[in-house]
C-alpha cells in the first residue's frame, strides 16, 4: 500500500523491508538502481555492488570517506 507522508506536499511513500527482499537477493548495504515509467517502478541491484563491497572490506577507510563526505556512488 502507498502511504502518505506528513509534510506540506503530502508526498506518497513506499517502504520496502523484510524477509522478502532477502529472498530475492537484496541485502543491507546493496547499491540499487531505481527507474520509473508510467505506472511502474523498477528496483534492481547494481551489478557493481559486490565489487564495491569487496573494495570496502579490503580498505574500510573508503566507506568512512564516502560517509564522511556524504558522497553518492554512481556506476555506469
Amino acid at each position: 500500500m502507498i502511504q502518505q507522508v506528513t509534510n506540506e506536499n503530502s508526498e506518497p511513500l513506499i517502504k520496502l523491508m523484510g524477509e522478502q527482499l532477502l529472498k530475492i537477493g537484496f541485502k543491507v548495504g546493496d547499491i540499487i538502481n531505481v527507474s520509473f515509467s508510467e505506472n511502474q517502478i523498477i528496483i534492481s541491484k547494481n551489478k557493481e555492488t559486490e565489487k564495491i563491497q569487496a573494495l570496502e572490506q579490503r580498505n574500510p577507510s573508503i566507506k568512512k570517506f564516502i560517509d564522511d563526505f556524504e558522497l553518492e556512488l554512481l556506476t555506469a
